[in-house]
């Protein structure tokens, strides 16, 4: 199973304009050695050679080092997506702790709303949106 799919990646990076179609096509030609439950967690996302490469990790994250070994060059598209996973986990523990104080302070908050604003402001630092959210509603 490892070795197609890393094959199945290697199409995916070298070929970065395939169509989610194209996607879903590649996977049933790869199937037999993909289980049920790995085809149909692909199948249930937007599929880019990034987001594909992404949730192999996230399924099972040993099967990446013989991914790697076996096809060296997925290395850099490998490093890279996990950069970008430890930053997005970064992130949303800031939003995260940001909130909670917010939650313990004002219970009767709209948290729907805080998270909302936060999205529309992503490139300020967490506790500045939501101080500034605080200061325009007044609590």
């Amino acid at each position: 199973m490892v070795k197609d799919i890393a094959i199945f990646l290697e199409i995916l990076f070298k070929n970065p304009n395939l169509t989610s179609d194209h996607i879903e096509s590649l996977m049933k030609v790869f199937s037999g050695s993909m289980n049920y439950w790995f085809r149909a967690n692909l199948c249930s996302h937007v599929n880019t050679p990034s987001s594909i490469l992404e949730q192999i990790y996230e399924m099972d994250p040993s099967n990446m080092q013989d991914i790697i070994l076996q096809h060296p060059n997925l290395l850099g598209d490998f490093k890279a997506m996990i950069e970008r996973v430890i930053q997005q986990k970064e992130e949303k523990n800031k939003v995260n702790e940001a909130i909670d104080a917010i939650v313990e302070k004002h219970p009767s908050l709209d948290i729907d709303q805080i998270l909302h604003y936060y999205e529309n402001k992503q490139d300020e630092p967490t506790c500045k949106i939501i101080a500034e959210y605080l200061y325009q509603k007044d609590l």
